[in-house]
C-alpha cells in the first residue's frame, strides 16, 4: 500500500509517499503558516498530485491521505481542536475531510505531529518490540507522545501525553507560545534559546555574539570549540531535557524512550548526558528505561501517518 502524507509544520510543509513503512518520494515547501491553512491547500493539492504522477501512483489505489498537524487533534473525528497562535489560525473554518474528497476522492486521517512520529518509530523504527513507549522530539518546541500497553495515549480531550513541553516548571517564568508561563519549552525550546543566551552577562565576550543565528547547532559547535558560554548553554539545555525525561518516566512508566528531532544530530553528546541524568534522578527500582535515538529522522511523522492506515489503533 502507498499512502500520500502531508506534514503541516509551522515552518515547512512536507509532502511524501510512503510504501510499506518506507518513504518513496518527498518534497517540501515553505509553510507560510501565518497566512492561514486555506491559502496553502491549493499548493498542497498540486504537490500531492505531482508526486503521485511522478511515482506512477493512481490516487484511487490509495486507502486515504494522512495529515500531521502541530496542534491538538481529535483523531476519531479528524477535527483540529486548537493551534498555537499564528499557525494556521483559520483551521476552524476548514473541513479537511471535504477538501480531501473534493481534491483527491479520498478520505483523510489527521494526527498530531508528535503522535504521528511515535507511531512511525513504534511500527517501523526504534520503538519496535515494546508496548510502553515515549517519543520525545527536540526541535523548535518539545514534542512528546506516549504509548501505554500498546495503546496510544490521548485522554478525554485528546491532549494527554502530547503536552510534555508545556508542563509548567517555573511559575511566573517566561511567557510561552501556549499562553502559560514557565513551561519546559520556555527553558530549552529552540525558539526560546536566543533570548536566554543574549541575557547572559558574558554574551558580548562569547563567540555566540558574532553569530547571525543562535540555535542549538551553533551552540553545540561552539561548545566543542571551547566557548565558555556555549558550553554552559549546551549543558543547561541537556539538564532541562533530562528533567523532562525524568518527569515523563515518573508519569508514564515507559520501557523505552525514543528521542528524535534535528537537535539529535549531536546525539553522541546528548545521549550519554541524558543517560546519566536519568540514572541519577529517575526512581525506577525495576531497572533502567531504555534510551534510544530515533531511526526514521524527519520522516518519522509521515511514516507514522502511513501506520494510521495499516494498523488498528485502540486509543487510551
Amino acid at each position: 500500500m502507498v499512502t500520500p502524507v502531508i506534514d503541516l509544520g509551522g515552518t515547512i510543509i512536507k509532502i511524501g509517499l510512503v510504501r510499506d513503512g518506507r518513504m518513496v518520494h518527498t518534497l517540501s515547501m515553505p509553510a507560510n503558516a501565518h497566512d492561514g491553512l486555506s491559502r496553502q491547500l491549493p499548493r498542497i493539492e498540486s504537490a500531492v498530485q505531482d508526486a503521485c504522477a511522478k511515482s506512477d501512483l493512481r490516487l484511487q489505489d490509495c486507502a486515504g491521505i494522512g495529515i500531521a498537524f502541530p496542534s491538538l487533534i481529535d483523531p476519531r473525528t479528524n477535527r483540529i481542536i486548537s493551534t498555537p497562535k499564528g499557525k494556521y489560525d483559520d483551521f476552524a473554518s476548514i473541513h479537511l475531510n471535504d477538501w480531501s474528497r473534493r481534491a483527491f476522492g479520498l478520505t483523510v486521517r489527521i494526527e498530531n505531529d508528535a503522535h504521528a512520529a511515535l507511531l512511525g518509530e513504534w511500527q517501523f523504527g526504534a520503538g519496535r518490540g515494546v508496548e510502553n513507549l515515549i517519543m520525545v522530539t527536540l526541535g523548535t518546541g518539545l514534542g512528546t507522545s506516549v504509548l501505554i500497553n500498546g495503546r496510544p495515549l490521548r485522554g478525554k480531550h485528546h491532549q494527554a501525553g502530547v503536552l510534555g513541553g508545556h508542563l509548567v516548571v517555573e511559575p511566573n517564568g517566561r511567557p510561552c507560545i501556549c499562553g502559560a508561563k514557565g513551561c519546559y519549552e520556555t527553558q530549552c525550546g529552540s525558539w526560546a534559546i536566543p533570548e536566554i543566551v543574549r541575557a547572559e552577562p558574558d554574551f558580548a565576550s562569547s563567540e555566540l555574539s558574532k553569530q547571525e543565528q543562535i540555535d542549538y547547532a551553533t551552540i553545540f559547535k561552539l561548545a566543542a570549540a571551547g566557548d565558555a558560554l556555549a558550553l554552559r548553554m549546551r549543558d543547561r539545555a541537556m539538564n532541562w531535557w533530562g528533567a523532562l525525561l525524568v518527569t515523563l518516566i515518573h508519569s508514564f512508566d515507559p520501557e523505552r524512550i525514543v528521542i528524535g528531532g534535528g537537535i539529535m544530530r549531536s546525539a553522541d553528546v546528548i545521549l550519554p548526558h541524558l543517560r546519566k541524568f536519568i540514572d541519577d534522578n529517575a526512581w525506577t527500582p525495576w531497572g533502567k528505561v531504555e534510551l534510544l535515538p530515533a531511526e526514521l529522522g524527519n520522516d518519522a511523522g509521515m511514516i507514522g501517518l502511513h501506520a494510521l492506515f495499516t494498523t488498528e489503533l485502540d486509543y487510551v
